[in-house]
């Protein structure tokens, strides 16, 4: 007595899942890195309105007593009159997106002045304001996650 197998396969649905990756890898992902700079944009204001603290979360010094009683404005650390909040704007290039601010003091209060810098508007101490915290990466991954699915959902339309 013999005994006989026979396996068939249908592969056409391989055939519309290699063409869905193969879209996937093609995608214009210019859209996705200009939603991560207004998200970034959006955190980076929302750490020096509310939270004053370095991405990393260590709170800034606070501003030295002589400059608060002088101090014009009317908004908190790194708010003068709001100049840097306002400017804080994103750009996007080929593969990448960046953002920070234009005004030519916003990396002395990044980085902090150094000992041999005037006292006064230029030896400050460091008020980290860019960069992400594990709050804002999160968040980043969860827009990520959603731009990928609205991309399956529209490619899995065009495939039916």
């Amino acid at each position: 007595m013999s005994v006989a197998l026979q396996v068939t396969t249908d592969t056409r649905g391989l055939q519309r899942l290699a063409t869905a990756i193969n879209r996937l890898t093609e995608a214009d992902t210019h859209e996705l890195l200009d939603y991560l700079g207004a998200l970034g944009v959006s955190q980076t204001q929302h750490r020096i309105a509310v939270e004053k603290t370095a991405p990393d979360g260590t709170p800034w010094k606070p501003l030295d007593p002589g400059y608060a009683a002088r101090k014009r404005g009317s908004g908190g650390i790194l708010e003068l009159e709001g100049d840097l909040l306002i400017s804080i704007d994103h750009q996007v290039g080929a593969g990448f997106v960046m953002w920070g601010s234009p005004l030519e003091y916003a990396a002395l209060q990044q980085l902090g002045g150094t000992p041999d810098m005037p006292p006064g508007p230029a030896a400050v101490e460091a008020r980290p304001y860019l960069g992400l915290s594990d709050a804002n990466v999160e968040e980043a991954q969860m827009l990520i996650g959603v731009w990928l699915d609205i991309l399956i959902m529209n490619m899995e339309q065009d495939l039916k």
